[in-house]
């Protein structure tokens, strides 16, 4: 972890080369299964690209605990926080729905309307309040991708309760990292029961779950980073046992 120039900024230099690894491996999992070859698609470790946005969750959940609570001492303001997450998500979003929009209305122009019919207002509108991943039909549809901003922004509605957890188990960090991986295992033992599959397959219908999961393990991890003195020797294991449990 480095500060920058502009007022002590941080920044976690291994985190952002983990994102970019991640990010290629998920790009890769899209466009091997879209266009590459089948026996490739299949393949163990392209198929495990799916499953690596919840590493993104939690790399979420771990800056914006040290950024808005354990940096400013648990003095945590729930206002700014989410004024700054919407300045942070919804231009972007907006932007990229208003393309869609405008490619919509000229199929419409074009008489080309039945092969935008699926481009529902209702879905449209559940892109616009962030509930494009509540289930709501229609509103995968709209830039399917999104549905993880709308999986972020319920997390960050639930924020201020995650911090109150870690609060309630404050001195015991590693204790608090248990029991959130205990209630994520349990969430996703009885998610299978709601017929939806398993919780790292969750997208448009209730992504939000996996979101606010993966966002309240990495606060869990954030507290417990503090509470360990790293050794070379143990930020090796750790990253080691890390990747075995992944895979």
């Amino acid at each position: 972890m480095s500060s920058g120039g502009d007022g002590g900024r941080e920044v976690f230099a291994s985190l952002t080369g983990l994102r970019f690894v991640l990010a290629v491996w998920i790009a890769l999992y899209h466009v091997i299964s879209l266009y590459g070859p089948e026996t490739l698609g299949h393949h163990p470790l392209i198929m495990l690209g799916s499953a690596r946005v919840d590493v993104f969750f939690v790399l979420s959940g771990f800056v914006l605990a040290h950024i808005y609570a354990v940096r400013t001492g648990g003095s945590f303001k729930f206002w700014p926080f989410l004024q700054a997450r919407i300045a942070r998500l919804y231009p972007l979003h907006v932007l990229g729905l208003l393309m869609l929009l405008g490619a919509v209305g000229a199929a419409y122009v074009l008489g080309r309307g039945a092969d935008a019919s699926a481009y529902t207002l209702e879905g449209l509108l559940a892109n616009l309040f962030m509930l494009q991943a509540t289930a709501i039909p229609g509103s995968g549809q709209w830039n399917f991708p999104a549905w993880t901003l709308s999986a972020e922004f319920f997390a960050y509605l639930l924020f201020p309760a995650f911090i109150a957890i870690a609060v309630m188990f404050r001195g015991r960090p590693l204790l608090f990292l248990a029991w959130c991986l205990a209630l994520v295992a349990v969430i996703g033992g009885l998610w299978p029961l709601l017929g939806n599959g398993h919780l790292t397959e969750a997208t448009q219908v209730m992504g939000i779950v996996r979101g606010a999961c993966g966002v309240l393990v990495g606060v869990a991890a954030r507290y417990a980073f503090g509470a360990v003195k790293w050794s070379p020797g143990l930020a090796l294991g750790t990253a080691v046992l890390g990747a075995v449990i992944a895979g």
